[in-house]
């Protein structure tokens, strides 16, 4: 189960974070529907009160006797005939439960947005702007067989040496495609994004490039790049930091920031440029949930290319709209030799 905080609200759901936010999503889906319609009745309800309201002054003037001839006693005779009936005051009770109704309805509408601010909020998204390409592809990657890790790193149990590959179809990849890369630990995922940056940056493509893992030394260079900005961008890198949720003066103050931050810096200095495509190798890892979310709106929002490798498939499914699934081949006795990439 998590703990999921907003707004002062906690809130327990089962599951991980990835199935919190997804049971999150679906309760917020839902709970602006019937917002929706609380906003549709209460609309109702107000347009039906001034209408009765509207009658009732008609009514009101039509009982009056200031407008009626003093010698017109037939007519003075049914407005105190209505009078004494009580039609005068059905149309006023009508108007006055029909207004009660309407301010029940106002605040059946109300409680329901109190309640949506136990959700987490959207606003930590970063706007990266994606540079035009022209022609229908940003790139393809040829059918062929690759080297990728070695055995031992999908099956420890085999002590065979004997090169791993990774076997691929033709992949065309679009400007505007979003792909999520899938499969078990070792089968060459990060091997075909380096494959895919590789085409990408060789074609002279601009590409935003993030690592599974940064070493020491890209942890510190990411870092210089903040120092080497002038004040102007250094502000707005520092802003977007803070909507990611890391404390901008910790960053500043250390030459060696955490491999979560040095991720929430390298997204915040990508926004400064328009870069065609992101790629992304488990952008997830060294995350707090906050920066998860603000990731998530980010490429969400983002126009251009991307392509994510991600143990979180829902994570994953959230931000991408297809999938390219890497297995392992067997081959020749049930020794795992090969993966392949299938594209759905």
């Amino acid at each position: 189960r998590t703990l999921f905080l907003a707004n002062g609200a906690v809130v327990m759901r089962p599951g991980g974070v990835s199935h919190g936010l997804n049971e999150e999503h679906r309760e917020r889906v839902e709970q602006e529907r019937t917002h929706r319609q609380a906003e549709r009745e209460e609309r109702r309800l107000r347009r039906e009160a001034q209408r009765r309201t509207e009658a009732e002054s008609r009514s009101t003037k039509r009982l009056s006797k200031r407008t009626v001839d003093r010698h017109d006693k037939d007519a003075k005779g049914k407005i105190d005939l209505a009078r004494i009936s009580g039609k005068d005051r059905r149309g006023s009770d009508a108007a006055r439960e029909m207004r009660a109704r309407a301010d029940e309805a106002g605040e059946r509408r109300r409680a329901l947005s109190l309640a949506s601010a136990t959700f987490i909020s959207n606003d930590g998204a970063v706007s990266i702007d994606a540079c035009a390409v022209r022609g229908d592809l940003i790139t393809a990657v040829e059918a062929g067989v690759y080297p990728a890790g070695e055995p031992s790193a999908v099956q420890s149990s085999d002590t065979s040496r004997k090169a791993f590959t990774l076997e691929i179809p033709r992949l065309e990849i679009r400007p505007t495609d979003r792909i999520a890369v899938c499969g078990p630990n070792g089968a060459g995922k990060s091997t075909l994004l380096e494959l895919i940056r590789h085409r990408l940056h060789s074609a002279g493509r601009d590409i935003f490039y993030m690592r599974q893992e940064l070493s020491t030394s890209e942890l510190r260079r990411v870092r210089e790049r903040l120092d080497a900005l002038d004040n102007t961008e250094r502000g707005r890198v520092l802003a977007i930091i803070t909507r990611l949720g890391s404390n901008p003066e910790r960053v500043m103050d250390t030459s060696d920031p955490s491999p979560g931050e040095a991720r929430k810096l390298a997204l915040a200095l990508a926004s400064l440029r328009s870069p065609q495509a992101l790629l992304l190798d488990e952008p997830t890892n060294h995350l707090d949930l906050p920066g998860i979310i603000a990731l998530e709106n980010t490429l969400n929002e983002y126009g251009g290319c991307l392509l994510v490798v991600s143990h979180d498939r829902q994570f994953a499914g959230r931000v991408t709209s297809q999938t390219w699934q890497i297995g392992v081949r067997e081959c020749d006795g049930g020794r795992r030799c090969g993966s392949v990439v299938t594209c759905s």
